[in-house]
């Protein structure tokens, strides 16, 4: 395993500058290319190198990587980059390493024009993920997070966020 502080020590003295961003080719809502997500707290215990992230924090510490960018998440989003439909349902879903022992989580957070409506998350492994939402009627804009909890290091390799055709089941069965 993998002694974080000891590659972060390594780092410093080799002169290693913080550069929090995470680089993720994603296909949001049909749109595909690379997204950055920003940490909500910026310092010298985070390190990237633009797909994989070292984060070097005490054990109860959470930092959240977003796409957008926002710096809490009780108030909606300014401009969103993520427009939902409310009442549609969302697939949140990609591909990640994740280095034993660390705590990271994928989030998906939605809002209606004002304030935080709800979110839905999963504890991500080495692999791939899904996480399924239906949202609220007045849902409006969503958030996509990485929430790391503790030491970590992980990278991720894909993501998508899509919106899923809902079928009635009993219309397909008619004769």
């Amino acid at each position: 395993m993998l002694d974080l502080r000891r590659l972060i020590t390594r780092k410093a003295r080799q002169g290693s500058r913080a550069t929090p961003a995470l680089r993720v080719h994603a296909d949001l809502l049909g749109r595909t290319g690379p997204v950055v997500f920003l940490p909500n707290r910026h310092g010298s215990q985070i390190y990237s190198n633009g797909t994989s992230v070292l984060v070097d924090v005490a054990r109860d510490t959470k930092i959240y990587f977003t796409y957008p960018h926002v710096h809490g998440f009780q108030k909606a989003p300014a401009a969103s980059l993520l427009p939902v439909r409310g009442g549609a349902r969302y697939v949140f879903s990609g591909s990640v390493e994740v280095l034993g022992g660390s705590e990271v989580s994928a989030v998906l957070v939605y809002f209606d024009a004002e304030r935080r409506l709800g979110h839905a998350s999963t504890l991500l492994a080495t692999g791939s993920f899904m996480i399924e939402a239906n949202l609220p009627e007045t849902a409006q804009k969503a958030v996509l997070a990485l929430r790391v909890k503790g030491p970590a290091c992980f990278a991720v390799r894909t993501l998508s966020l899509t919106e899923v055709t809902q079928v009635d089941r009993a219309d397909d069965c008619k004769n």
